[in-house]
């Protein structure tokens, strides 16, 4: 009945200074597993072998997750409930720069909040190609949403330092890609 449990060999947080002090890049948190658990994970997204490009303004968007209003558990099953948000990547959020934003409008969504969803995978349509995770995001009365979402850029940043095995990274992010 079930699966073992993958067995883990790290957990790794960010510690922002600098500019990226207080930003949401703080909220990753990276799960290393062994190495022998390469067949543990159904469909993952291989960035050694999946494209990663930075979204740019105008660029369609795609997350799929999970919506916490949607989903419940009844022990002992659990039932979730899939939210799939479109929405055109409307460039970098004032307030932390590694976050982009997303907008778009909604007709009768069938949600009032897009709780559950921090985490998921932000796709590009246009890139064809992975380009962040949504961090938050709210839904406005009027049927506007706006999410906010992680770079992937900033994220690939921490994922070498974890994978190089150094304890601390330190880079500088191009103006021209905000």
């Amino acid at each position: 009945m079930g699966r073992k449990a993958a067995s883990i060999r790290g957990m790794y947080n960010p510690k922002s200074h600098g500019q990226s002090e207080g930003s949401d890049l703080d909220d990753i948190c990276i799960i290393a597993f062994n190495d022998s658990e390469k067949d543990f994970f159904d469909g993952v997204y291989d960035l050694d072998n999946e494209p990663a490009i930075a979204s740019e303004p105008a660029h369609r968007l795609i997350a799929t997750g999970f919506l916490k209003q949607r989903s419940h558990i009844d022990p002992p099953n659990i039932f979730v409930g899939l939210g799939f948000l479109e929405f055109r990547d409307a460039g970098v959020a004032q307030f932390d720069h590694a976050l982009r934003r997303g907008l778009a409008t909604y007709t009768n969504p069938g949600f009032s909040s897009i709780a559950g969803m921090s985490g998921s995978p932000v796709y590009s349509l246009n890139n064809e190609a992975l380009c962040g995770m949504v961090a938050r995001g709210v839904l406005e009365p009027n049927g506007g949403i706006i999410v906010y979402f992680i770079d992937i850029f900033d994220i690939l940043q921490f994922l070498d330092a974890v994978v190089m095995g150094s304890p601390d990274t330190s880079y500088t992010k191009d103006p021209l890609q905000l």
